[in-house]
């Protein structure tokens, strides 16, 4: 992993994404905070309704992608306004698959691949 990308976290908007067997899954989030930089670790907030959380607590892996300030409305809509359990929201849009995990190629300004350590649900 590139620690340096910890350097561009800040609050703002993010992709994260996860593969169940061959469902490409994704959501815009906007809570990822740098725990550690040493030993990498990172917080992420997910609606625990939400398909992508469930996909992520089983397979135990995700992607974050940081968006950056000219990804487009489309990337936006689809991945904030859509569910991946009714909807792919991949099929659109330009992609490639590293580490088994669905990653965009346009408007991100980097990514970090990852495993769950641990999940606390907040209520």
């Amino acid at each position: 992993m590139n620690s340096e990308l910890f350097k561009d976290m800040t609050y703002g908007m993010y992709v994260v994404s996860s593969c169940d067997e061959n469902k490409r899954v994704g959501c815009i989030i906007n809570t990822a905070t740098q725990i550690t930089s040493n030993d990498p670790l990172i917080s992420i907030s997910l609606n625990k309704e939400n398909y992508t959380n469930k996909v992520i607590k089983k397979t135990k892996r995700l992607a974050l992608m940081i968006l950056s300030e000219d990804a487009s409305k489309e990337v936006i809509s689809t991945f904030g306004y859509q569910s991946s359990k009714e909807e792919e929201k991949f099929k659109e849009g330009e992609y490639e698959i590293k580490e088994n995990l669905p990653i965009l190629k346009k408007g991100i300004c980097g990514y970090m691949i990852a495993e769950v350590n641990k999940v606390l649900d907040c209520g």
